[in-house]
């Protein structure tokens, strides 16, 4: 190449084949590069995944451990419940708290249909009293603010609730049960039973408002029993309409077991059930409607043969008219002592919750006619 360049000519026959040569090796030398990368790559085994174990949640329940469940995750893999051990890039993390939440829904239908807001302090939620607004001329629109519309706050605060259960020390130790599912299991079903009642009757002492609270001054409706201890197709018709029209597609029936035994033996104007039944919708039992809207049955609410003026039926869009706040913070701590003698220990769980009304002429209610 240098002789080439210093005489300013092409390459001669014999220099050109020597490039060709060169260029030749280096090819060579490209290509057993490459084939040895793919034979290392064919021959690479995958290492193992190392399996994860995250801390058992008995584990640190029997070692004394006060056990923040907002706080301690559990791993799930897709499409399996995999308790506390995870592999790989399938965990998903979930605190236990998150769980027992997402569930309450299908323990509770109360806490179901409300709305729901889940805080780790104390939380302010603006309210509009009376009715919901409309569009109105811009001249006439101070006057229909002073008249139709009041605004404010309620606050969402933390009510201590507990709940305690006891188990065999050995049903805690046996590694073939899940008594973590157990444990998370009993707690879902006391949070919810909890709930369903604060719902409906409220707490007083502690300014947890339910249903029982709302009140016709704050723009419940209220429609009276035609008649002492018992109800007609007239007063539920009543009932129906009582409540505004921007709320009955959203609305739920709420009563006990009992009003539900008398409304099953009423009927309509042209002979149909008044409660209608379906017993193929879930395979749980079934599912109840009353004039097209769904029942549920909650035996906290107060029964038609009260002998004081009660309310014994709602008619209410759950969503609008209430707020459940659940704190963040979900406590579990357990006890040795409690069954020292027969070898059995005490494991209390702890949370905090409010209840609030906030606009409360999405509720209407029956109340009963005192004879």
């Amino acid at each position: 190449v240098e002789a080439a360049k210093a005489e300013t000519r092409t390459f001669n026959e014999e220099e050109v084949a020597k490039a060709d040569e060169i260029k030749n090796e280096i090819r060579k030398i490209d290509e057993t590069a490459k084939a040895e990368e793919e034979i290392r790559e064919l021959e690479k085994k995958e290492e193992p995944k190392e399996e994860v174990r995250m801390a058992n949640l008995v584990e640190k329940l029997m070692a004394g451990q006060n056990i923040d469940l907002s706080k301690e995750e559990r791993a799930v893999t897709e499409g399996i419940s995999s308790g506390n051990t995870a592999v790989g890039e399938q965990v998903v993390g979930k605190t236990f708290a998150d769980s027992i939440v997402q569930k309450l829904a299908y323990v509770s239908p109360l806490y179901a249909q409300a709305n729901k807001i889940v805080t780790s302090q104390p939380h302010q939620i603006p309210v509009q009293a009376s009715v919901k607004g409309k569009f109105v001329k811009t001249a006439e629109l101070a006057n229909y603010v002073a008249q139709n519309a009041s605004f404010g706050t309620k606050t969402l605060n933390a009510v201590k609730y507990t709940n305690m259960f006891v188990v065999s020390k050995e049903l805690l130790e046996d590694s073939m049960y899940d008594i973590e599912a157990e444990l998370i299991g009993q707690t879902i079903e006391a949070l919810g039973t909890t709930l369903d009642e604060l719902i409906v009757k409220g707490s007083a002492s502690d300014g947890v408002e339910g249903l029982e609270t709302v009140t016709t001054s704050a723009g419940a409706k209220e429609v009276v029993c035609g008649s002492a201890k018992t109800v007609t197709t007239d007063d539920i018709v009543e009932l129906y309409y009582s409540l505004p029209i921007q709320y009955r597609n959203n609305a739920v029936w709420i009563f006990n077991d009992n009003t539900a035994k008398v409304l099953s033996k009423l009927v309509t104007a042209d002979k149909q059930p008044l409660l209608y039944a379906n017993f193929s919708a879930t395979p749980v039992g079934p599912q109840f409607t009353m004039l097209g809207r769904p029942v549920i049955i909650n035996n906290n609410v107060a029964d038609l043969t009260s002998s004081s003026a009660a309310m014994p039926m709602y008619f209410v869009d759950l969503s609008s008219a209430l707020t459940v706040g659940v704190r963040n913070g979900f406590e579990m701590q357990i006890s040795t002592e409690y069954g020292f003698l027969n070898d059995s220990v005490a494991v209390k769980s702890s949370i905090r919750l409010d209840v609030k009304t906030i606009v409360e002429e999405a509720c209407a209610y029956l109340k009963t006619k005192v004879s």
